[in-house]
């Protein structure tokens, strides 16, 4: 919490030493702009379920029922 304390009067005292007149919202962002995040989220892959379906369905006619199940 400290460091969030600091890291926003360091922003506050960056935009007051370059005359720039800001609002809560511009420290937020800069804040934001500042503190992302290294690494990156992966899109969920449901590949090998969508590999069980397709295979099930192409091999319904030749196989048994019921030896083909997920």
């Amino acid at each position: 919490m400290k460091a969030f304390s600091l890291k926003i009067a360091e922003i506050e005292k960056r935009f007051e030493l370059d005359k720039i007149p800001y609002s809560s919202q511009m420290v937020v962002d800069k804040l934001k702009e500042q503190t992302k995040v290294a690494t990156k989220k992966e899109v969920v892959s449901n590949l090998l379920f969508d590999f069980m379906d397709n295979f099930i369905e192409e091999n319904k006619s030749s196989r048994e029922r019921g030896s083909l199940s997920v």
